[in-house]
């Protein structure tokens, strides 16, 4: 087993329902670089960052406010109060 760097807290559990919980490990991103208007950005005819991919750890997570459980709840269909 490798070891990891547990100096950074990470975000808590989320719960997936019937006693199960979830520790996020990562967090991957797909998004188009836009302007303020939602335009895709454009330079000498082509679109810029399409698809683009950023990838987030737990540890980068941690200390964030983010809806965490919420976006589980729709991941993973739970419509039941914890």
């Amino acid at each position: 087993m490798s070891e990891e760097n547990n100096s950074t807290p990470e975000l808590g559990l989320i719960n997936i329902g019937g006693g199960a919980f979830c520790r996020v490990k990562k967090v991957t991103v797909v998004c188009d670089i836009v302007d303020a208007e939602g335009n895709m950005l454009e330079k000498d005819g082509f679109t810029q960052s399409p698809d683009s991919i950023v990838e987030l750890t737990g540890s980068d997570l941690s200390g964030l406010e983010l809806p965490v459980q919420a976006v589980a709840d729709k991941i993973y269909g739970n419509t039941s109060e914890a």
